[in-house]
């Protein structure tokens, strides 16, 4: 059985829409994301602006991220 790894938030600068922020996520997230980014020909900035384009009202964009890597990785659109 693999070791879990720890659930630390891991907070990075990200720039998207021409302004930067910061975003907390555990670092699984981030491989997953830059995973994503890697086979898409995208940088994360874009991907992290597409997921905040289609977020709910009232929804973190960590959250937004972490719903978009599930669905993704589940082969949902």
């Amino acid at each position: 059985m693999a070791k879990p790894r720890s659930s630390a938030l891991i907070i990075k600068g990200v720039r998207f829409d021409g302004r930067p922020t910061s975003i907390a996520l555990e670092q699984e997230f981030w491989d997953f994301l830059r995973e994503i980014a890697t086979e898409k020909r995208v940088h994360i900035g874009r991907l992290v602006s597409a997921v905040n384009s289609t977020k709910g009202k009232g929804v973190s964009l960590a959250s937004a991220i972490r719903v978009f890597v599930a669905q993704h990785y589940r082969g949902e659109p």
